[in-house]
């Protein structure tokens, strides 16, 4: 065992050794928890139990294993099978107690304490997804409390096994050590691909073998096993696109994130020489870095975020923020840390965050108008930031967008992003012009006629890369059927009208007078010149002289003639 999977066996043996009596692991892949638990239990020679709600309790390590593998619920060793659950109730049948019931889970703890501790040797009873019942039957979960101070004088430990998200009762909280079980790291995955395509007569390279690794991050090694053999039985090889689509359709499902696989890298991107330039050595390099880009809507903001990802292989998430808040007490907050893992588990990813500060706002102007929505939406906030600056968030590059100024004002404290940026509208000639190529020769429009092209540009002033795009794509289009010049007037330009001209001559303004970084030069519009020349003090009286404040010049008097009259 190797990489996050050694690191829970880690975690374990710490918890057993030191005699706590109740850890809850949350893990996604359950099988793989009881394997790595089995494992430690036979090289540590401890005893193990595990209470399985569909079969009840496995007393054996080897009624475990042969469960685990099998799926006979037999000991192999022993003359009878594994009693569907150990010691019944007073008054009740064993035969008439199902092994899910919290009858059967306290019978099974009851069994557990009774049994003979080894000398200097410590026991491990597993339940298996028995939280419902702790939360829901307050007399199992006054049985464990009271059984804890017995569990750790006996150097007995009990495991609740659960999905993450999922909790204990308040009662129990004070009392238990929660561990988890992190997702497969690349090394992981790539050893569990290479075991799955070793059954192919094509030997599977180390780059096609990387390539599937950063294709399946964020799996368990179940699913990455699955969409690896699934992958090979349909296409007779291995492909990372496959295992792609397959990661799509399991994250996509819940709605929290979308993933997305880049098609086109940088070199289809018509300035943004920010992108270009800083960010995409720090990303060749390693560094991920945390950027705020502000500018109006079909810029370019996220486009440069999904240029890198296509150009260094990385996973590229959307977070759907507008999915966070929910109508129970604690739901927003409970699905933000949802987010964060799914993102984590993802890392090395790039996460693009549409309008920031719409949803993530703790500015008081940018609050829900009455009731409680601004507090949730500020506590939410303020959750997110403390991750952006946390070790949890260094493999993962952010790229938050804002369409105005209003509500980035707590985004804009130092540390929070790495560079803040300002996206104008373009007015280069030189910068519209290979807008245009790049998306003429995209939709198929060859041998354009370089008058054309000059009338185009001309016509394009502050216009956005969206839009030009767009009056691309359409004009290409089979059921169109008309000339470029035609396809204009039918494509709505946001900055032409009277009521857009002012907004967008505002936001150009304050971003001149701002701090913030032009995505075009890469610089900050007020930008410091450095200057080399070095003043040297004086000394003795010129110092003291040059010290003193110089005295303002005097008015001059003006003499005023009296009235002779007077």
């Amino acid at each position: 065992m190797t990489g996050n999977h050694e690191t829970l066996v880690r975690k374990l043996r710490t918890c057993v050794m030191s005699a706590d009596p109740l850890v809850v692991v949350h893990s996604r892949d359950h099988g793989e928890a009881l394997l790595n638990l089995l494992a430690l239990c036979n090289e540590q020679q401890w005893q193990l139990m595990v209470h399985n709600l569909a079969v009840g309790l496995l007393p054996t390590a080897a009624a475990v294993h042969n469960y685990l593998t099998t799926g006979s619920a037999t000991d192999p060793a022993a003359k009878s099978p594994a009693a569907p659950g150990a010691a019944p109730p007073p008054g009740m049948p064993a035969s008439q107690v199902p092994p899910s019931s919290p009858q059967a889970i306290m019978a099974s703890v009851r069994t557990f304490l009774a049994s003979p501790a080894a000398a200097r040797q410590s026991s491990v009873l597993v339940l298996h997804n028995a939280h419902k019942a702790l939360a829901e039957n307050m007399a199992l979960m006054q049985t464990l409390q009271d059984a804890l101070g017995r569990l750790k004088a006996g150097g007995k430990t009990v495991v609740v096994l659960t999905h993450r998200g999922a909790a204990l009762p308040p009662e129990l909280e004070p009392y238990y050590t929660s561990v988890l079980h992190e997702e497969p790291d690349l090394e992981e995955l790539a050893q569990t691909i290479a075991t799955v395509a070793m059954d192919d007569d094509e030997p599977v390279s180390p780059a096609l073998l990387k390539q599937a690794a950063v294709a399946a991050a964020g799996m368990t090694r179940q699913q990455a096993e699955s969409a690896a053999a699934r992958c090979i039985m349909r296409n007779g090889k291995l492909l990372p696109s496959f295992l792609w689509e397959h990661k799509v359709e399991l994250f996509n499902h819940d709605g929290l994130v979308r993933v997305y696989r880049p098609t086109a890298g940088l070199s289809a991107l018509g300035g943004l020489n920010f992108f270009k330039d800083v960010v995409a050595k720090q990303v060749g390099k390693g560094n991920l870095p945390k950027i705020l880009s502000v500018g109006a809507p079909g810029c370019g903001k996220s486009a440069g975020a999904f240029a890198l990802g296509f150009e260094y292989k990385i996973n590229v998430l959307e977070a759907c923020l507008g999915t966070l808040f929910g109508k129970y007490v604690g739901e927003s907050e409970a699905r933000t840390r949802q987010m964060q893992e799914i993102i984590q588990k993802n890392a090395p990813c790039i996460v693009v965050m549409d309008e920031l500060p719409r949803y993530l706002s703790t500015d008081s102007k940018s609050k829900s108008d009455g009731g409680s929505g601004g507090d949730v939406n500020a506590k939410v906030a303020a959750e997110w930031l403390t991750w952006l600056s946390s070790p949890r968030a260094a493999d993962v590059m952010i790229v938050a967008t804002a369409n105005e100024w209003s509500g980035i004002r707590t985004l804009t404290r130092p540390k929070r992003f790495t560079f803040k940026t300002y996206t104008s509208l373009v007015s280069s000639e030189e910068k519209l012009r290979s807008i245009w190529d790049i998306h003429l020769g995209g939709y198929g429009h060859k041998d354009v006629d370089p008058q054309l092209l000059d009338w185009l540009v001309r016509q394009s002033t502050y216009w956005t890369g969206a839009e030009i795009e767009a009056i691309c794509e359409l004009s290409s289009a089979k059921w169109m059927d008309e000339p470029i010049v035609d396809t204009i007037n039918r494509v709505g330009i946001g900055w032409e009208s009277d009521d857009d001209r002012p907004v967008l001559r505002r936001m150009e303004k304050k971003g001149r007078r701002s701090s913030f970084i032009d995505v075009e030069t890469g610089f900050k519009y007020n930008c410091r010149a450095y200057s080399t020349v070095v003043e040297v003090p004086a000394r003795g009286r010129e110092a003291e002289a040059a010290a003193e404040p110089a005295a303002p010049p005097k008015a001059a008097r003006r003499r005023v003639k009296k009235d002779a009259t007077a």
